[in-house]
């Protein structure tokens, strides 16, 4: 039979991994809004099409609903 601690440890597990299922598909919406990205330096490597941005770098991206 199971005792509280391992019914416990049972729900904490189900609701954990469901809220963060929930939150997963919350936030993981595409949005067609720009992100906004703020630097102090900007590295672009055009062969690998890829850009690194460093030194307290921000990067902001509106949400909609």
């Amino acid at each position: 039979m199971i005792n509280i601690k391992e019914y416990l440890f049972i729900l904490f597990v189900l609701l954990t991994t469901s809220i963060a299922y929930a939150e997963n598909k919350l936030f993981n919406k595409q949005s067609d809004e720009p992100i906004e990205i703020t630097s102090n330096r900007m590295e672009a490597f055009n062969e690998k099409k890829l850009i690194v941005f460093s030194g307290n770098a921000i990067a902001n991206k509106a949400i909609k609903y």
